[in-house]
C-alpha cells in the first residue's frame, strides 16, 4: 500500500496502548500534533486520513498519521478523552 511518499510493507505491530496526545480542536476537526509513547515523543508530520468507528454508543476517531520516519494509526475516544497508539508500520 502506499500513502503519499509512504509504501507500507509487512512490517507493522499491533501496539494498542495508551498514548498522551498534543492535538489541535477547530470546530468539528482534530488534529494530532505530536504523541507520547513509552516517554518517547513522536511529532505527527501529516495526517493522512479520518475515519470513525462505533464501539456501542460511543463514536471512535482514528487518524493515520506519519512522522519522519514510521506511520502510524491513532484512535480518539472523545467519550473519555483518551488516546490510544493501535498500529506502527516501520520502514525496513
Amino acid at each position: 500500500m502506499e500513502i503519499g511518499a509512504w509504501r507500507l510493507n509487512s512490517m507493522h505491530d499491533q501496539i494498542n496502548e495508551p498514548i498522551e496526545v498534543i492535538a489541535s480542536f477547530k470546530k468539528a476537526d482534530i488534529a494530532p500534533q505530536l504523541f507520547v509513547w513509552r516517554r518517547k515523543m513522536y511529532k505527527i508530520d501529516k495526517v493522512h486520513l479520518v475515519h470513525t468507528s462505533q464501539t456501542g454508543r460511543e463514536t471512535i476517531y482514528h487518524f493515520s498519521v506519519t512522522d519522519s520516519a514510521n506511520y502510524f494509526q491513532l484512535a480518539f475516544n472523545p467519550f473519555n478523552l483518551s488516546w490510544m497508539l493501535e498500529t506502527i508500520y516501520s520502514e525496513g
